[in-house]
């Protein structure tokens, strides 16, 4: 029953992400590198803290739990770059986290927004290493700068156009 709890709550997986081969360099619990399409996931919806999981991409299954993220995140990103994974959570809302590929664990960036209560719920990077977002309860497209963390908006959606009004 725990590996069906398991499959379910995967099933309601917020972030999942493939990283490029060139650009992977998660090592697994035994120290293998990991190589081609990593298929990153974490769960934790409702606020509960997400964990870390390198998933099948064919099936979707658990190949490996990587550890507690310490977080609840929404979404995941990796700088093509560097290949650094972020993430960003929902409890408490809006936060930017780097992610150790390795452990699993999160550690503060910053605040994406911290005078809003329009926070942003998911991530990605442009392949020119460009971090954006995006941000529901105001329907807008932002990009974020890491070092200090700050958000711009992009572009500013009507309300109806992307609360699933049609």
């Amino acid at each position: 029953m725990s590996f069906l709890r398991s499959s379910i709550a995967l099933a309601f997986v917020l972030g999942v992400l493939f990283l490029n081969p060139a650009q992977s360099r998660a090592a697994c619990g035994d120290g293998a590198l990991q190589t081609a399409d990593t298929l990153y996931g974490a769960n934790g919806r409702g606020g509960q803290i997400s964990n870390l999981y390198i998933l099948d991409s064919e099936s979707g299954s658990v190949i490996r739990d990587i550890g507690p993220i310490g977080f609840a995140v929404t979404g995941l990103a990796v700088n093509p770059l560097n290949g650094e994974l972020f993430g960003v959570t929902n409890e408490p809302e809006g936060l930017l986290i780097h992610i150790d590929e390795t452990t699993g664990a999160g550690e503060l960036v910053g605040d994406l927004d911290p005078n809003s209560t329009k926070k942003v719920a998911d991530i990605t990077f442009a392949p020119n290493g460009t971090l954006f977002g995006w941000v529901p309860r105001a329907c807008d497209f932002v990009k974020i700068d890491t070092d200090p963390v700050a958000t711009k908006t992009i572009k500013d959606f009507p309300q109806d156009s992307c609360l699933g009004n049609g």
